[in-house]
């Protein structure tokens, strides 16, 4: 339970800054922010002004000490476990990123590098962050030792894949539609258009995340996923009384961790358990000579 609301508050964290990254393309695209002319309005409202130096004291006044804050102890966090070769195991962090694909929901293809480098330094940054403000709590290699143990779930992940589909009540439609992609035409689009179902019309056929072992998988589904590639979809197969097309997003393969991979990672959860809280971020900044404007 823990680490779940720890991965729901690194995708609450995450939302805000990755909301340009993530949003629909709309028909006005807004440029990067080291392209924004700051001599230039960056808005108007009935052909009056918002300038740039407005929109940052906003962002100051709202935003500047949490933001700040953070960005003093990523700083000092490297810094320290530089000076004391503290390291993060890249499969730790590989591990918790793969469920973050899972909790996050869809994504489109193009952003999905962005996202995952954007989710690697929060992961990074926050374990780094926990393991010095507990390095100095013992924790016995046999304590750790039985928790690897007993919370093998803990420590692997099953394959999971992320499923889109269109279904239509004939083959002369299914057909159709396979033409179109074929031709470039974007899958979700298509299913919103000619779907028959009203969820698939909505959501523009989105499944979700399934477990490849997953009961909600028939064989049939199974046997068309087993013959794509990510990003690709099926040809039109038989569903039921009508037919179907299945498109597979993104395929997270299994994963396992061995006791060598997590056992500092263990170390460091075992000993916030024996915190009544976990000690402010900011007791790391007394070990440099930290100044900052507020």
């Amino acid at each position: 339970m823990q680490k779940l609301v720890i991965f729901l508050a690194i995708i609450l964290l995450t939302n805000g800054a990755t909301y340009f990254l993530t949003r629909e393309p709309s028909v006005t695209q807004y440029p990067e922010s080291e392209t924004v002319d700051r001599n230039e309005p960056v808005a108007t409202i009935d052909g009056d002004p918002i300038e740039f130096d407005d929109w940052m004291s906003y962002l100051e006044a709202h935003y500047g000490k949490v933001a700040l804050e953070s960005l003093i102890t990523d700083e000092v966090s490297k810094r320290i476990s530089k000076n004391e070769n503290v390291v993060i195991n890249d499969r730790v962090i590989e591990m918790e990123v793969l469920r973050m694909h899972t909790l996050y929901g869809q994504l489109p293809e193009e952003q999905v590098d962005s996202m995952e480098t954007l989710w690697r330094e929060e992961i990074r940054s926050r374990l780094l962050m926990e393991q010095l403000l507990t390095r100095d709590i013992a924790i016995t290699d046999e304590e750790i030792t039985a928790y690897y143990t007993t919370h093998p779930g803990d420590f692997e992940v099953s394959r999971w894949i992320e499923l889109s589909e269109i279904e239509v009540n004939s083959q002369k439609e299914a057909e159709d539609i396979y033409t179109a992609l074929e031709s470039g035409a974007d899958f979700h689009a298509l299913a919103r258009e000619y779907a028959t179902t009203e969820e698939q019309l909505k959501t523009g056929g989105y499944r979700g995340f399934y477990s490849y072992d997953s009961n909600f998988l028939t064989n049939n589904e199974r046997v068309r996923i087993d013959t794509l590639d990510e990003y690709s979809y099926s040809e039109p197969f038989q569903k039921g009384s009508g037919y179907a097309i299945v498109y597979l997003g993104r395929d997270l393969l299994e994963m396992s961790l061995s006791l060598d991979d997590v056992r500092e990672h263990i170390r460091t959860e075992l000993a916030i358990e024996q915190l009544a809280y976990l000690p402010s971020e900011q007791t790391l900044w007394e070990e440099l000579n930290v100044e900052w404007i507020y």
